[in-house]
């Protein structure tokens, strides 16, 4: 079975301007991205693709272009760095309230019965 990864940049990795002006670029991709099984996040402050390993390394030209980024690899890594998110507590703002509803928003696109789909459901309780 393939490992689940997750790809992110954020506002911690370069500037807060940039960050913002690639999220607002790369957004419009999250519906294209969901069809393809991967959750995209992106927020004033981050842009992160988790799924499947092969199918998230296939679109890291696309989305990371000109950016450094990070790697989480496993299931349980990614359900952490989720919840973190989701939570607030990965974000500039402690406790950011929207950042729960920006991931919802984004799982929702996905097909339910994606494995990054359950994981980030299980993130978002």
């Amino acid at each position: 079975m393939n490992e689940v990864v997750g790809h992110y940049v954020d506002y911690e990795m370069t500037s807060p301007l940039q960050m913002a002006r690639h999220s607002a670029q790369i957004k419009p991709l999250g519906v294209d991205l969901a069809r393809r099984g991967l959750l995209l996040l992106t927020t004033c402050l981050r842009v992160e693709v988790y799924g499947e390993k092969f199918d998230v390394e296939s679109t890291d030209i696309e989305v990371f272009r000109g950016f450094p980024h990070k790697v989480v690899e496993g299931p349980n890594a990614v359900a952490q760095r989720l919840a973190e998110i989701s939570s607030g507590a990965k974000s500039q703002i402690l406790g950011e309230p929207y950042i729960q509803e920006q991931l919802s928003k984004a799982v929702g696109l996905l097909d339910p019965d994606l494995r990054i789909c359950r994981i980030a459901r299980l993130a978002l309780t």
